[in-house]
């Protein structure tokens, strides 16, 4: 049975994190109550009567959580789920998908298209807001998570480029470093590699692109790394290794004199 804030006491408004919500039905009064019961001092509540307008919405003000009604007309919650997940901006948006049946092949069918929770009507709006409350703990949490990630594969990755520009000019210096520098390189790409999440991967592989066209753009400049021992060159005039060759030459020519 659904509970009336005028009837819940003192402590019914239990979002008191900053948190923009989209509440998308049909029914006129269930928005309406859905304002009432979930917008508080730092909740926001926007409403839209389909899934057309709720897509309206969320491209003119992203919110944090989707209340998402699986039965509409023009757009159902199932068409508005599958537009959000093929959309990368909004891949990642909580959904919480409400249903006025307990259709258990419906909520596997919310599920299968991204929904990240679900409630039954009618709604118990007291419980709900404990549900929003931990559902946008959880989504902000996997954000921040994932922007550490991002963040440290960057930093692993900048300090990968800059051993492999140091490690280049050493072997420039001295090539019998080759072994060393294989084995460097080996274990820095497993550190790389080590619990990396798909995101992690195109993050590395198009950070490992850029470092491979700087590269390029390095040796372009007259650098390069020896592909074995060479010998510098120099504009002395190399030893005979026959002794004597030019000096005796040129005694003789002196006593011929």
């Amino acid at each position: 049975m659904a509970v009336h804030p005028d009837n819940a006491g003192p402590f019914f408004y239990v979002l008191r994190e900053a948190v923009r919500i989209l509440f998308v039905d049909d029914d006129p009064i269930l928005r309406e109550f859905a304002v009432v019961n979930l917008a508080s001092e730092h909740a926001v509540v926007d409403t839209a009567k389909d899934g057309v307008a709720a897509l309206e919405a969320i491209e003119a003000n992203t919110p944090d959580i989707v209340l998402l009604d699986l039965e509409m007309p023009t757009l159902d919650g199932f068409g508005v789920l599958k537009a959000l997940r093929a959309d990368a901006r909004w891949r990642d948006l909580p959904v919480i998908v409400v249903t006025g049946r307990e259709d258990v092949d419906a909520v596997d069918r919310a599920f299968g298209a991204g929904a990240t929770s679900f409630v039954v009507k009618p709604l118990n709006w007291r419980l709900l807001s404990h549900q929003l409350r931990y559902v946008h703990r959880m989504a902000t949490n996997e954000r921040l998570m994932a922007e550490s990630r991002e963040a440290t594969a960057t930093q692993l990755m900048r300090l990968a480029s800059h051993g492999a520009h140091f490690i280049a000019q050493a072997l420039a210096r001295d090539p019998t470093l080759r072994p060393q520098a294989v084995r460097f390189a080996q274990a820095a790409d497993a550190a790389l590699k080590r619990d990396e999440t798909p995101q992690d991967q195109a993050a590395t592989d198009k950070a490992a692109a850029d470092n491979a066209a700087a590269d390029r753009g390095w040796e372009a400049g007259g650098h390069h790394v020896p592909e074995g021992p060479q010998v510098a060159e120099t504009n002395d005039t190399p030893d005979s290794d026959e002794p004597g060759d030019d000096e005796t030459g040129s005694d003789e020519t002196v006593r011929a004199a």
